[in-house]
């Protein structure tokens, strides 16, 4: 789904479940983009975007 998120910009997501996500806590884990504002600023841009074309609607 990475590629879908940031309409061309480097974003990513990881999805599962809460069991698994419990364990990823005592793993290291690095990112090379973690925290950049201007990557937070255009997922949130996609996001709204989402919601106002109902884009999650012909996948239903």
């Amino acid at each position: 789904m990475a590629k879908g998120i940031g309409n061309g910009y480097p974003l990513a997501a990881v999805v599962t479940t809460p069991e698994i996500a419990a364990g990823l806590g005592k793993a290291l884990h690095f990112n090379t983009f973690g925290g950049n504002p201007v990557g937070s600023a255009i997922g949130s841009a996609v996001l709204d975007v989402s919601a106002l074309w109902l884009l999650w609607l012909p996948t239903e």
